[in-house]
């Protein structure tokens, strides 16, 4: 199936510009935000993430008081140089467009701030927190609304909840409205919350900062397209090839081998985690530098490997090939003249990249597999995954033609919102990569260098109501996390359970480079 010819992409449709309505702006969406802003789907909070970041503050004498009027004068600064955490969805006409209001004064930003600032006093764990806000959103039914961009949730621990004259064990719950923020905009932005918070707790304002709020809106962070690299063309055959190929690779993800699920109607999402020591994650690092791999290409490989043992491709099966997708950080594409935007980039723009795996039959493991078969075959799938990896970093024209297909993509399934009568249910992993790039594990007093800040977690709680589990691996702290977001109207929680520490077992086996003959499934 080919295209038919595409409309070169006109930036000039993307701008952010002033509406009739007295400083309101808007722009439309672009790529990526428009698939994770179909209007009903973002409205149910599908697309919805969570990051709990668990921190210790070194002021024994800090209270839950101080700590809360701290984060608020933060979060309202924030707001004036990041309003992209203050704009919201309009859908029009079947188009998705980012909106953004100059506040009128003082009063209406301190109102906002107390609303997307909120303290958890129930003793609740993060966990706990984050289940409560999804039951609410489900429990509104059709009344419901699409999430703020951005808000904050201060979780002490259950004691300092019952006596707020101590407030040094802390987390933060952060819940995310992925139109607005991708995974890196969003550590991104808590990193800058989170160093911001140890200065103003080390200099303390009496009063909140007063802005011009109306000169905000110079601070909206341009779309994707307007500051993507000159490389990748809006038009041209290059373009076109690449559309082509995107069609393709979605195409085939059709009729891609798949788990099988145990239910059949969504129920909700959850997430499951599996932390390996600093220790066995350099063990793993090592052993994969030494195979010409990473980590990530090692985990990807081993959650096709773990899949096709639960469930192995039947003989003559026409699902005899694994076609599946993973997330890229596009950044890294963004005009090289234009270094502010790739260091403090806050909006959507993660691309798509795709992997195919033929004759997945030789890559099953059977119940006679050693740690040798198992290690062979998951450098061969991993060699491959590498390899389609760099094949699409390769692509020309990758990133623009991206922006246009996801943009017709969700338009397709606006207009289709059914689900296929055979749903994808190829299990799909993303490589966050090292948190301490952007939230740093220890903050220090800007001018003493003693330390304030100490955080010692960081976890992804993304919502996944799709037919596949979705695996995340990402690094704090040296250690590696193993984590699976799914429906448990489609997949048990044990089974998940399960699928995770085999996971784990598979790459710790591999970093152990021997052991015994008997199969580790």
């Amino acid at each position: 199936m080919a295209l038919p010819p595409f409309a070169p992409l006109d930036v000039s449709s993307y701008k952010w510009h002033q509406t009739s309505q007295p400083g309101t702006w808007e722009r439309r969406a672009c790529g990526i935000e428009n698939l994770d802003g179909l209007e009903l789907p973002n409205k149910k909070g599908h697309n919805d993430f969570h990051i709990t970041v668990t921190s210790h503050f070194h002021d024994q004498s800090l209270t839950l008081d101080k700590l809360t009027r701290s984060i608020k004068h933060v979060w309202r600064r924030i707001r004036f140089y990041h309003p992209q955490i203050a704009c919201a969805p309009l859908w029009r006409e079947g188009q998705l467009f980012l909106t953004y209001r100059d506040p009128e004064n003082d009063d209406e930003v301190t109102r906002w701030v107390d609303r997307t600032v909120n303290i958890e006093l129930s003793g609740k764990r993060a966990l706990e927190v984050q289940r409560g806000l999804e039951e609410k959103r489900r429990a509104a039914g059709s009344s419901i609304q699409s999430s703020d961009p951005a808000s904050i949730y201060i979780i002490p621990s259950a004691s300092m909840a019952a006596d707020k004259t101590s407030s040094t064990d802390v987390t933060f719950l952060f819940h995310l409205n992925h139109i607005f923020l991708d995974g890196s905009g969003a550590y991104t932005l808590i990193g800058l919350v989170l160093q911001d918070l140890a200065s103003e707790l080390c200099s303390p304002t009496e009063r909140p900062t007063s802005f011009k709020w109306e000169n905000s809106v110079q601070y909206l962070p341009p779309p994707f397209i307007e500051i993507i690299s000159p490389d990748q063309h809006l038009s041209g055959p290059s373009f076109e090839s690449a559309l082509q190929t995107a069609l393709a690779d979605t195409m085939a993800s059709q009729s891609s081998w798949g788990l099988k699920p145990t239910g059949v109607v969504n129920g909700v999402a959850r997430n499951e985690f599996l932390v390996i020591s600093t220790i066995e994650t350099d063990r793993v690092k090592s052993a994969a530098r030494k195979a010409g791999l990473n980590i990530t290409h090692l985990a990807h490989a081993a959650v096709f490997l773990v899949g096709l043992e639960a469930n192995p491709p039947t003989e003559g099966s026409q699902r005899s090939n694994i076609a599946s997708y993973f997330a890229l950080d596009d950044r890294q594409y963004i005009n090289e003249k234009l270094s502010q935007h790739r260091r403090q980039y806050l909006p959507n723009c993660h691309g798509h990249g795709n992997i195919k795996l033929d004759n997945i039959q030789e890559y099953t493991l059977g119940p006679r597999a050693t740690p040798g078969d198992i290690r062979r075959k998951l450098i061969a799938v991993a060699t491959k995954i590498k390899d389609g990896y760099d094949s699409c970093a390769r692509r020309p024209c990758r990133v623009s033609a991206g922006l246009a297909f996801m943009e017709m993509l969700a338009g397709m399934l606006a207009a289709n919102p059914n689900p296929p009568d055979t749903p994808m249910t190829t299990p799909l992993l993303i490589g966050d990569g090292v948190y301490d790039r952007w939230i740093p594990p220890e903050i220090a007093n800007p001018s003493t260098k003693a330390p304030v800040i100490s955080n010692t977690d960081v976890r992804l709680y993304a919502n996944n109501y799709q037919t596949f589990p979705s695996f995340h691996t990402w690094s704090f702290r040296s250690r590696c996390t193993l984590s699976v977001q799914f429906d448990d109207g489609f997949y048990t929680t044990t089974d998940m359970r399960n699928y995770l520490q085999n996971l784990a077992n598979m790459l710790l086996l591999f970093a152990d480079g021997k052991g015994s003959d008997n199969s580790m499934l």
